[in-house]
């Protein structure tokens, strides 16, 4: 069944159209709680129904991925954005981003191609440091390497 989900419009709202596979009767007392309460008035479901149940945008192929990471806080701790282990960046990846710092500084740009054991900074004062890394293995990680700074950072990575 597809239905067309029509959003309160303020100005900060899409319409969409979904697809959407209603249960039966018997089973909505099984759903009920998962995404909103089922009901013979409730044929759709809202974005923010589904916010709540929806991984982040991902997804890998036969030899490629493509990742939404954000992060809010990277400290000196480095922070996983690809794991290493199957379908982690064999080859190389290029990552875009977008970053504010807790002085209050913005960036955004990509990295190029970034391959295993290199790395690329997000952010560079010269006395505070922020980058993503793709270790020999092939893990990817986003990590303040000096200073105090914290950042909020999202990235959109593409790598095979």
């Amino acid at each position: 069944m597809n239905r067309h989900a029509d959003l309160p419009d303020a100005g900060l709202h899409t319409h969409f159209d979904i697809d959407l596979q209603l249960p039966e009767p018997h089973e909505k007392d099984a759903l009920a709680g998962t995404v909103g309460t089922p009901s013979a008035g409730n044929e759709f479901v809202t974005a923010d129904d589904l916010a709540q149940h929806v991984e982040p945008l991902r997804g890998y192929e036969t030899i490629s991925g493509v990742k939404h990471w954000d992060y809010d806080g990277v400290d000196g701790t480095a922070r996983t954005v690809i794991p290493d282990a199957a379908g982690d960046v064999v080859h190389g990846s290029l990552v875009f981003y977008v970053l504010r710092s807790s002085s209050n500084l913005r960036a955004a740009g990509n990295s190029g191609l970034l391959v295993p054991g290199a790395t690329h900074d997000l952010w560079n004062s010269g006395a505070d440091i922020c980058q993503v890394a793709v270790a020999a293995d092939g893990e990817m990680t986003v990590q303040r390497t000096a200073g105090s700074l914290t950042y909020k950072v999202a990235l959109w990575v593409l790598w095979i």
